[in-house]
């Protein structure tokens, strides 16, 4: 089979003396092999024939190995035990699959470019006679010694990870699906005819489903929010509209507990161009937390209006929040509600700034009571660099 365009294929092997020889080498030379022990992940050192010329005590260990001398000249699959590079006939990154390889791809690309690479892999492999799956984030670095290229190798297991975010995946995927017929059921119900009490019930149990499809499509968006797989639908959207839908919303659900919504007095008509689902998260968000800030009978407000280039949203309680509490109220898990909690705060700023382009604050007082704010860029602006750090000028108003 001919190589993919721009691959280096394996060289021939060379002996295990040779491969011996270069471990003597890499050992004599500065590169900190007593600290790349004490490193838990997979570390290798491998030769231009993606031999292993070095490895550190986790690598060992995972090849089963009790001497570096067994492992030298001996390429990664192998070691690990990869069905494809005992498939092949010239072992580990010779085979048909090894072009798909996500280890073999990065310890290529830094080969041949001298720069260093990032892959995941999901190899197949035979331990203890039964086939099973890893998982790995596979990170190379080449570099010389005394004129001869190496290539250092981090191999990382993230299996856990991976089998978490499929697990996840499928568990919001069928519990949507399950609790979405039992809507279409209840809606089915509502269009028949029943009396005043069977009405009621009915209209109950649509509240109430209708809630718990709202909270695992939240959960669904923090967790892919927070794993960087969400998606970002920018639509035109009437803020006005959003928000009066909002107050209209808690007004027909029952965990307002004698707490009243309403719409602010002081809310314009206003447009803007945002994925309105994911704005309407943060304001939920808001609303929730507002509520159960107040006291039995207070009135929590939302309201819009244009303010400069943004358009800005406050949700309102008569509450006040402890100097302590301010001081963390965005910090992940952090609750006064018990362990468990403290994820509509985190995500409001997680969803608002880190996708939305906006910013979230607040301001909590005596005086003026709690007032949480979003403030969105009428256009979406372009995306931040990765890691870049977003202003808040308002976090601690």
């Amino acid at each position: 089979m001919a190589e993919p365009e721009g691959s280096t294929a394996p060289q021939p092997r060379r002996s295990a003396r040779k491969a011996i020889a270069q471990f003597d080498a890499v050992r004599s030379d500065r590169l900190p092999t007593e600290a790349l022990d004490a490193v838990p992940d997979l570390v290798a050192v491998l030769n231009p024939e993606r031999e292993v010329v070095f490895a550190n005590r986790a690598f060992l260990s995972f090849a089963g190995a009790g001497d570096i001398t067994e492992v030298c000249g001996i390429r990664p699959g192998e070691l690990f035990g990869c069905v494809n590079a005992r498939s092949a006939p010239e072992g580990c990154g010779a085979g048909e699959a090894c072009a798909a390889c996500g280890a073999a791809g990065a310890i290529d690309e830094s080969l041949r470019t001298g720069s260093p690479a990032t892959r995941d892999c999901s190899l197949t492999v035979f331990m203890q006679g039964r086939r099973t799956a890893r998982d790995l984030s596979t990170h190379s670095l080449p570099f010389e010694i005394a004129g001869s290229r190496y290539v250092m190798v981090l191999f990382r297991d993230v299996g856990q990870r991976v089998r978490r975010l499929a697990l996840e995946r499928i568990f919001f995927h069928d519990l949507l699906n399950t609790v979405s017929s039992f809507k279409l059921y209840l809606d089915l119900l509502k269009a028949a005819e029943f009396g005043h009490r069977e009405s009621d019930l009915v209209g109950r149990m649509d509240a109430i489903c209708s809630s718990l499809v709202e909270e695992i499509q939240g959960q669904r968006t923090l967790v892919a929010a927070e794993n960087g797989t969400l998606s970002v639908q920018h639509n035109l959207v009437d803020a006005s509209e959003l928000a009066t839908g909002l107050v209209r919303q808690f007004e027909a659900q029952e965990t307002t507990h004698g707490r009243k919504v309403a719409l602010a007095p002081f809310s314009e008509i206003v447009t803007l161009v945002t994925d309105d689902s994911l704005a309407r998260r943060v304001l939920s968000n808001m609303l929730k937390n507002a509520l159960e800030g107040s006291p039995e009978g207070a009135t929590v407000t939302l309201g819009v209006r244009a303010d400069g280039e943004r358009v800005e949203f406050r949700v309102h309680n008569p509450g006040t929040m402890p100097q302590d509490v301010q001081r963390r109220v965005f910090q992940r898990l952090f609750s006064t509600k018990g362990e468990g909690r403290g994820l509509g705060t985190w995500s409001m700023k997680l969803l608002a700034e880190e996708y939305l382009g906006g910013t979230v604050w607040f301001s909590s007082n005596l005086k003026d009571g709690t007032t949480f704010f979003l403030g969105l860029p009428f256009r979406p602006h372009q995306a931040p660099a990765p890691n870049a750090v977003k202003p808040s000028p308002r976090d601690n108003e």
